[in-house]
């Protein structure tokens, strides 16, 4: 039961960081006007943050910095939002996140293009935060325009000592600016995956839908049996097989197990909708002699949402 090429990808299901679009705020985060889970560095006494709502990109709020009259330039301050790794107790990056490809991007506004220039940094950081590579893209950002950053990460040989990922969203103050207080909105950070299979997989059983029912009973005590809408039917609920594939693809799949999220999974199948929400409950992989080309069987447990 094979179709055309079928693909994993967190966009539109999940972003791997938390709180990437600034809609949540508690205030407990130990930095007045600054949005859960985002870290404020440098700035002045005069550059005041808070949650906006007069601008946002999409959803209800934005992270917006001002920058009082006060301020002089060169200054740079910078957003960060981190991503940690998740690898296994005991291992490396390099045996675990060898091929991973991660798309970073984030959306910038601002009313005053005169005084401020703006970047994004990707990091690949060790287990202190301290820097061993990263790559900017620089932006040019006209007044009252959001302006999205897009970089990709892909870690084709990842060092082992790789811990987490940081993404820097950079506003710095070029010129002073006496008499005006330019403002600054960052919005929506994604930080995802996506691949499209090589291979696609195999079913060991037919797919037939899952709809949930319950059991109730009448005034008179009867037993009856009544089912929930189409709409909630589960496709998938057991495993699927991919073999023989080769290493990197096998290491993509066991990538997006890792990262323990939803997973917008495209099947293109015929008998099962376009799209579906899965989470990938199980992974497991053999390996053949190396002189076979494509070399591993994968099982993957998937659990439809």
């Amino acid at each position: 039961m094979i179709g055309d090429p079928m693909s994993f990808t967190h966009l539109g299901v999940s972003s791997l960081l938390a709180n990437p679009s600034a809609e949540i705020y508690s205030g407990l985060s130990g930095q007045v006007g600054v949005v859960d889970n985002w870290v404020l560095e440098a700035g002045g006494a005069a550059l005041t943050p808070t949650q906006a709502v007069d601008q946002v990109h999409q959803g209800l709020y934005s992270q917006k910095l001002v920058y009082g009259e006060g301020q002089t330039s060169p200054l740079t301050s910078y957003l960060r939002l981190r991503y940690i790794l998740p690898i296994p107790e005991g291992g490396d990056a390099a045996t675990y996140f060898s091929g991973a490809q991660f798309a970073i991007k984030a959306w910038v506004r601002c009313d005053d293009p005169t005084h401020l220039t703006f970047k994004t940094r990707v990091s690949l950081c060790d287990s202190s935060w301290s820097e061993l590579s990263g790559a900017d893209d620089v932006l040019t950002v006209p007044a009252s325009t959001w302006v999205q950053s897009s970089q990709v990460v892909d870690l084709t040989t990842p060092p082992a000592n790789l811990y987490g990922i940081e993404v820097r969203l950079y506003s710095v103050l070029a010129t002073d600016n006496p008499g005006t207080t330019p403002s600054v909105w960052w919005d929506d950070v994604s930080f995802y995956d996506a691949y499209t299979f090589e291979l696609s997989p195999s079913f060991p059983l037919p797919i037939a839908p899952d709809i949930p029912g319950t059991t109730a009973r009448t005034i008179g005590n009867d037993l009856f049996w009544f089912t929930h809408s189409a709409a909630q039917a589960k496709y998938i609920n057991g495993t699927i097989n991919f073999g023989l594939i080769h290493q990197t693809q096998m290491e993509r799949l066991r990538q997006f197990w890792l990262e323990k999220q939803p997973v917008l999974w495209t099947p293109n199948l015929p008998r099962l909708p376009a799209t579906m929400k899965v989470f990938l409950t199980t992974f497991s992989e053999e390996e053949y002699s190396p002189k076979v080309l494509a070399g591993y069987r994968v099982t993957i447990g998937m659990e439809q949402l």
